[in-house]
Parts: structure tokens; C-alpha cells; sequence
């Protein structure tokens, strides 16, 4: 069908693009289309959607809007629905009911689990029950529409003891400053250095492999993508912030995770989700 559609264009033997980097045309796929299409030369289109994506519409940022805001709920629930004895499985229950109460997409509830070390972020969900001191870490991926808006926090269950409340306090403040930079005609790498530089001056962690952020818009279900690091912060990433961009910010260490969805404005930035920042105690 595709190959019959080029052909009624008159593209046969034309230029086709191709979305080199796309999840639905396969390498198994191609070679099909390109033995029904002989003469037609395929040329790599990848980027072009990419930055066709990179700033969102007025109507779009309403969607993550929305979504933020489904997020918000659920954190609010899963702190709940957390405590002693329970488990990170607890609170994925009461974060998949909000969403499907509050119109979210079928889509992940996001990364619920313990938060240790330095290497928990992508952890996966268990039933084993949280005991005083544990971290119970959430990154939730609220979906509308396939768009999604993404945020962390992290909860301590039983009394928060003096040293991870300095933690939580010191990665507040230095987010709190990368966010102050984030405006249209900022460097990335400028705005990355901002919350890298100072987390290793500090000696919050030894090293930070990690990004500090990421593009956010639309994933569809029928794709199996669930971030788009076309854009990502990085001491390398010497791009241009735009208005109408939209970013998954995020700092961690020793279990500890706090991130927003944040929305490059005419003016600087603006949090589109508003879960209070900090380390809860469950």
C-alpha cells in the first residue's frame, strides 16, 4: 500500500524521505519497500520531525498542561497510599486509579521503587514491603493524548534524618538556580553546567553520568518510544532554548530524585507541574 501510494504521487523514481530513526520502518520493512520501488532513491529525513516536534503549540502545551497536572494527583496519592509495611506496589495501584479517573491515557504509571545509591532511577516495581529509612522513589508518566508530562519525588518512610534533609534542601537549591537560566536564547550546556558542576563541587556524588534533562511531547501507544532525547542537556548539547519548548528537568543522588516538567516562556520558565518541592515523610 505504502509502495502503490508513492507511486500514485509520482514518486517513483523520485527523492523519497526517510525517518531513519523511526520504530515503524524496520529493516525488514525497507527492504520490501525499496524491492517494490527500484527506481526511487530513499534519502535519510531523521531530525527534520525532530525539530519539527521541539516546540510545542499553543494547544499542545495545554495537553502537557493537563497532564502535569494528573501528575500532581498522583503523587498526592501515592503518598497515601505509602507508609510502613507497604509496598512500591501500593503506590503504582494508586497512581494507575487516579489516572484512569482523571482521563489519563492506558499508558505507564512510571518508575515507583527503592531509592539506593546513585543508580535508581530506571529501578522496577516490587512487592516487598518498605521499612523506616527506606526511600520510596516516583517518577510518574502522566499521558493525554500520547503527550506526556513527567515529574520526580522521593518519600521517606518513618522521620527523615538530618543528613538527607540537607541533601534534599542543597538538590532543591541547585535545580531551583538551572531553572532561573532557563530562557529563550540559553546555551544547553550552560543551563546542564549549572546543576552539574555545582552537585560535584558540593560532592553530592562522585561522578554524573547522568543528563539533566530532556524533551517532552508525544508518545504515542502504537510506539514503543517513551522519552525524546533529541534534545537533552549535557555538557556537549550547545543548542538554543526556544519558546515553546518543553523539558523533563531532574537531579538525584544517594536515592534521592526531584524533577519538573518545565515550559521555556517569552520570559524565562514556567513549572507546569506544582507537586510542592521536597522529600516527603511517609
Amino acid at each position: 500500500m505504502l509502495a502503490d501510494t508513492i507511486r500514485s504521487l509520482g514518486y517513483a523514481t523520485g527523492r523519497v524521505g526517510l525517518d531513519e530513526d523511526c520504530y515503524c520502518m524496520p529493516r525488514s520493512r525497507f527492504k520490501q519497500l525499496s524491492a517494490q520501488l527500484p527506481d526511487a532513491r530513499f534519502v535519510d529525513f531523521s531530525g527534520v520531525m525532530a525539530e519539527l516536534r521541539a516546540r510545542k503549540s499553543t494547544r499542545e502545551i495545554a495537553v502537557l498542561r493537563r497532564a502535569a497536572a494528573i501528575g500532581d494527583l498522583g503523587i498526592d496519592a501515592a503518598l497515601k497510599a505509602s507508609g510502613e509495611g507497604r509496598s512500591g506496589r501500593d503506590a503504582a495501584a494508586a497512581v494507575y486509579q487516579v489516572f484512569m479517573q482523571e482521563g489519563a491515557d492506558a499508558a505507564r504509571a512510571g518508575i515507583i521503587t527503592a531509592g539506593v545509591g546513585n543508580a535508581f532511577l530506571h529501578g522496577g516495581l516490587t512487592k516487598q514491603p518498605l521499612a523506616k529509612g527506606d526511600i520510596l522513589h516516583m517518577e510518574l508518566l502522566p499521558y493525554i493524548d500520547g503527550y506526556s508530562a513527567r515529574l520526580m519525588r522521593s518519600a521517606v518512610i518513618g522521620e527523615i534524618d538530618p543528613r538527607r534533609s540537607h541533601l534534599a534542601r542543597r538538590l532543591i537549591e541547585i535545580q531551583d538556580r538551572q531553572f532561573e537560566a532557563i530562557k529563550p536564547g540559553a546555551n544547553a550546556a550552560d543551563v546542564d553546567a549549572l546543576a552539574r558542576k555545582a552537585m560535584l563541587a558540593d560532592g553530592l556524588r562522585p561522578d554524573y553520568p547522568n543528563i539533566t534533562g530532556y524533551s517532552l511531547g508525544c508518545y504515542p501507544l502504537h510506539s514503543p518510544r517513551t522519552s525524546d532525547f533529541s534534545r537533552i542537556f549535557l555538557p556537549t548539547a550547545h543548542w538554543t532554548l526556544e519558546v515553546g519548548m518543553v523539558f523533563h528537568m531532574y537531579v538525584s543522588a544517594d536515592g534521592i530524585a526531584i524533577s519538573e516538567t518545565v515550559l521555556v516562556t517569552e520570559t524565562g520558565h514556567e513549572c507546569l507541574t506544582r507537586s510542592p518541592r521536597q522529600v516527603f515523610q511517609v
